[in-house]
């Protein structure tokens, strides 16, 4: 894709922020600064739009890097505002940030009790005065400062003890036996050419009978080198729609990138003992087996950042 090149985006009523387009085999990353509205009735009532590739300039330029630190911040640093619309691939999960509040809140509730019937200051002078019923007293606002001090370090210690809980790497032995249970793949790698295409030919059809992946059926069974790579082609269309989805921690999505991160895994085994011999070239056969890699790359990315099973 060269710098001129747009990208067409056709959605129903969205706010497009930015679209990042990202080349999986060379993983160079375009960035198109939208901020506009794709749908009837919403802004200009546009069904389409074309946008392009914003600059180097663009990019670093402090009113986009102030709007991006801005909507991050309150969607992932403010505890509270972050409840209702938590960043979609943090490992800090809504249930997690809800009983974080919810502690906060019994904490607040138990400080401020130490301060409940204290005897009031005839002398404190009036700071703010809304109504008669409504009148905030200089002692008042000192017990107020004193309740927020006191509780400030408690607020960072249960946050931060909650963000520092990660989820288990699927990499890891005990991640793999727990997704192993979940996700039946095959435990031994494919010894023969024949076997590897079955495998491959099952990973598609699997993934082609659930709409939600947007994955076409395989025509027929897998025989050559070039079939493979066909099947390549169906399994990456599934990554393409996984890295495009606005919610990626659902739980469909969450089990099917798993379940075929491990396959590929698998297949890339498969992949080192079948060698070149079945492809039409030596070039050819390290083409697929960097494709495999970097799948497995991207996906174990994706798994790693994913909430964790509720």
């Amino acid at each position: 894709m060269k710098s001129s090149t747009k990208v067409l985006v056709k959605e129903y009523k969205k706010y497009v922020v930015k679209v990042v387009v990202k080349n999986l085999q060379t993983t160079q990353r375009w960035h198109f600064l939208c901020n506009s509205w794709i749908g009837q009735g919403k802004g200009t009532g546009e069904l389409q739009k074309t946008f392009t590739p914003a600059q180097s300039n663009e990019i670093t330029s402090f009113s986009n890097i102030f709007h991006s630190k801005t909507t991050s911040g309150f969607k992932d640093q403010h505890i509270w505002i972050s409840v209702l619309d938590p960043p979609h691939r943090s490992p800090f999960t809504r249930v997690q940030r809800v009983s974080c509040c919810m502690s906060l809140l019994l904490c607040t509730m138990a400080v401020n009790i130490m301060f409940w019937n204290l005897p009031v200051d005839p002398d404190s002078p009036v700071v703010f005065k809304f109504t008669s019923a409504l009148v905030f007293t200089s002692q008042e606002i000192m017990i107020g400062v004193e309740s927020a001090l006191l509780m400030f370090p408690i607020n960072i210690l249960i946050i931060t003890i909650f963000r520092s809980i990660k989820p288990r790497n699927p990499n890891s032995k005990e991640g793999k036996d727990d997704l192993l249970k979940k996700n039946p793949c095959p435990q031994t790698p494919s010894e023969t050419f024949e076997t590897l295409l079955m495998d491959t030919k099952m990973l598609v059809d699997i993934l082609s009978k659930n709409k939600k992946n947007n994955v076409p059926p395989l025509d027929g069974d897998l025989t050559s080198g070039t079939d493979f790579n066909m099947a390549l082609d169906l399994i990456e269309m599934f990554i393409l729609q996984l890295q495009g989805e606005q919610n990626p921690n659902d739980p469909h999505w969450i089990h099917a990138s798993r379940y075929v991160c491990l396959s590929l895994i698998h297949m890339s085994k498969g992949l080192e003992k079948v060698g070149p011999e079945f492809f039409p070239s030596p070039a050819a056969y390290g083409y697929s087996a960097n494709r495999v890699k970097q799948m497995v790359q991207y996906l174990d990315q994706v798994c790693t950042k994913q909430a964790p099973d509720r």
